[in-house]
């Protein structure tokens, strides 16, 4: 899985033009896929506030697009297994937060 984090100078989501881009690589198996909130092999479909989607941070998708990020995170990635709430997006809004980004 991989997350892209922008940052710009300017919290602007209208047009971001060019902005700085961090790269990570969420590597983790069961854990990254995301185990929270799943019960009797289905995802309840709430995420809490940390995970909450942002503009400033997307994920590549398994059809090899970027799209902006939300839970489950692997959703159509391990699509023979309910995914659930993980640390990805917790972490990514975080990194956004620590860097002065808008959320």
């Amino acid at each position: 899985m991989f997350f892209f984090v922008r940052f710009g100078s300017s919290c602007n989501r209208g047009g971001l033009g060019a902005v700085s881009k961090d790269i990570f690589v969420l590597a983790g198996q069961s854990n990254m896929a995301g185990p929270g909130g799943v019960f009797g092999g289905k995802w309840e479909g709430n995420a809490p506030a940390e995970c909450r989607p942002s503009p400033w941070v997307l994920r590549r998708s398994a059809g090899l697009e970027w799209e902006e990020a939300r839970e489950p995170l692997h959703e159509d990635n391990d699509v023979a297994k309910t995914c659930g709430v993980g640390p990805g997006m917790a972490f990514a809004n975080e990194v956004v937060k620590a860097r002065g980004g808008c959320v």
